[in-house]
This record gives structure tokens, C-alpha cells and sequence, in this order.
């Protein structure tokens, strides 16, 4: 039996208790648009069916859980919108974390670093789009084997390229993407063709 839980937009608040993580069954958890703050609990990763965590625009601080990763089952990771820290490096950096990953959001919080090389380990991500990592604190250079993500969809992987193609020199293509408008984070995209 799939268990969903929505309790979106109900200006529910305070911490996420750890006995959440007794929620066996729980598959789909949608807690967005609440105002819950405190850390995200690490013992969301002992729901073993968990495909669907929807977490955006809370006042989640701290550091996105590494345990999240071991869950073999979890599609969508959305915790935009939030006072998060940390790096992406760190949450990825064991092999075999997020291993069925289909969409990351991450943007407005507080991340640093810049987007590493691992992210093309997780193989199934279907969205890579700079708006979903935009409103950070990243800094950087985008590794071109991003855009060898073997699930990767066209469309995303254009919208990182299409506008840039007059850039094109030899046998690479440079490529600037402007993370915001208002923090002027750039990410540079050279893909070795």
C-alpha cells in the first residue's frame, strides 16, 4: 500500500518531529509552502519507499541530510526555497547515493561551491536547469560531462546551450549562464566537442 501524505499550504509550523521516520509506508511526502524551520530530520531516510520529498518554501536551516541519499526509492528531492547550507559536493560525495534521483531543486537557500564533476554520477537525473540551483551562493565552473547524463532530457540540456551557440570556437564551446539577476553568479560550461 502506497502511503501519501499533503499538507501543503497549511501554515503548519515548528520542527518535523523524528518519529516521522516511523512512516513506513510513506511514499509521497509533500510539506511545502508550511513554515516549519529547524534542521530537515535525518530519520526521513528510514522511510524505505519514500519517491517523493517535497520540502520548498519552509525556513529549513542547516545542511540537507546526507542519509536522504541512501534512499534507494527517492525520484524527487525539491528543498528550494529554505535557509539551507552546505555544498552539493557533500551531499553527493559517497557513490551510490540517489541512485532512481530524477529531479533536484535546490535553489534559494544558502549553498556554496560550485556544481562538481559527481553530479554526473547520478545517472537518472532528468532536470538540469540553472534556475533550479539559482539564488545560492555558488560560484564556479559547470564540469561538461553535465551534459552527459544519460537520462538527461534534451530540452534542459539546450536550455543550457541554445542561446550560447555563437560561442561556438574550434572544438569547444564556452558557454557563460547567469545564475540571477541580482547576485551576478556566473558558471562557465566547456564542453570539449
Amino acid at each position: 500500500m502506497t502511503l501519501i501524505r499533503n499538507v501543503r499550504w497549511n501554515k503548519l509550523q515548528d520542527v518535523i518531529p523524528p518519529e516521522i521516520g516511523e512512516l513506513k509506508q510513506l511514499a509521497h511526502l509533500y510539506l511545502s509552502f508550511n513554515n516549519f524551520k529547524g534542521e530537515i530530520p535525518k530519520e526521513l531516510a528510514n522511510l524505505p519507499e519514500l519517491r517523493y520529498l517535497h520540502l520548498h518554501e519552509n525556513h529549513f536551516t542547516g545542511r540537507i541530510p546526507l542519509e536522504l541519499g541512501t534512499l534507494q526509492h527517492l525520484r524527487h528531492l525539491d528543498v528550494g526555497n529554505n535557509r539551507l547550507v552546505g555544498t552539493i559536493r557533500e551531499l553527493i560525495r559517497i557513490e551510490g547515493y540517489f541512485p532512481l534521483l530524477c529531479n533536484l531543486y535546490l535553489n534559494n537557500n544558502y549553498l556554496t561551491g560550485g556544481v562538481p564533476a559527481q553530479l554526473a554520477n547520478l545517472t537518472n537525473l532528468e532536470i538540469f536547469c540553472y534556475r533550479y540551483l539559482s539564488y545560492n551562493r555558488m560560484t564556479g565552473v559547470i564540469p561538461y560531462n553535465i551534459a552527459l547524463i544519460p537520462k538527461l532530457t534534451y530540452s534542459q540540456v539546450m536550455r543550457l546551450v541554445d542561446p550560447f551557440r555563437p560561442w561556438m570556437q574550434g572544438d569547444h564551446v564556452m558557454i557563460m549562464i547567469l545564475m540571477t539577476f541580482f547576485d551576478f553568479v556566473a558558471f562557465v560550461l566547456d564542453i570539449q566537442l
